[in-house]
């Protein structure tokens, strides 16, 4: 009961403001069902619900937002100095998720076939991001890396998207996406190395990555505006594990797909 009255309150809030005359406030809140691996490079794979929260406020000095960026494995709360019609650049904070040795959870990837290797928590990361849109063409890089190289994986990604708006009209709109991520040694070595001692208690051989390209994606994003507020949104995607990262023992299937669906309400 209590759950149900705040999230009424906190709806009656974000109508109040975005219901105001040139509101500077974006809100979007929902709920989607993915299905996905239980871990990267699992072949086991599982369906959670998963909270969709979107804010955004705009002033003359840029735009505050919380919500996902291309290339973020989770939400991030950033700022945009600099956004046009085509183009942004910001800065943006976050938690990356960590993994578990135990059975996978909503918002914690992780597996029992890792007992063994040790659970990483989630790592603070700070991130500098920008994107340029070219008529239908949109080129996206999203550079993270750890506050702390001693927590999680605690090491350095950088993302390369091109994301490509199909030819549709009406209340439908789609892209299409295609990335690659790159990692340092230390988020390999955490994420896709096995110790000695790791080899010792898990049967896993050691393995000892470098960097270099983690993985390879595409994807299919829709949404469906069912009416001024309503939206559903669905999509499907396939990553590709390479190098290292795809020949660690802990990987069983280098092709990881993944596909969600949901629905949102838009103030």
């Amino acid at each position: 009961m209590k759950t149900c009255i705040t999230l009424a309150a906190l709806s009656a809030a974000c109508a109040a403001l975005a219901g105001e005359d040139k509101s500077p406030w974006d809100i979007a809140l929902g709920v989607q069902a993915r299905h996905q691996p239980h871990y990267q490079g699992s072949d086991a794979k599982g369906t959670h619900l998963l909270p969709l929260v979107r804010l955004s406020y705009t002033t003359d000095y840029g735009s505050v937002r919380l919500g996902t960026l291309p290339g973020a494995d989770a939400p991030l709360l950033s700022y945009s100095p600099v956004e046009t019609a085509n183009a942004a650049l910001g800065m943006a904070m976050g938690i990356d998720p960590g993994r578990s040795d135990t059975d996978a959870g909503a918002l914690l990837p992780g597996s029992t076939r890792l007992k063994g290797m040790g659970s990483l928590p989630g790592t603070q990361v700070v991130a500098l991001f920008g994107s340029y849109r070219m008529q239908d063409i949109t080129v996206h890089g999203l550079y993270r890396g750890a506050i702390d190289a001693n927590t999680g994986h605690g090491g350095q990604l950088g993302t390369l998207q091109l994301a490509y708006a199909l030819p549709v009209g009406g209340p439908l709109s789609a892209s299409l996406q295609a990335g690659v991520t790159w990692a340092n040694q230390t988020y390999m070595q955490n994420m896709f190395g096995v110790t000695a001692q790791q080899a010792v208690d898990t049967g896993f051989a050691v393995h000892a990555p470098g960097s270099g390209v983690r993985d390879y994606t595409l994807g299919l994003d829709m949404r469906y505006r069912v009416e001024k507020h309503v939206i559903l949104l669905g999509g499907l995607g396939l990553t590709r594990l390479a190098n290292d990262a795809a020949s660690s023992p802990i990987v069983q299937d280098p092709l990881q797909p993944r596909m969600y669906a949901g629905a949102m309400y838009h103030w």
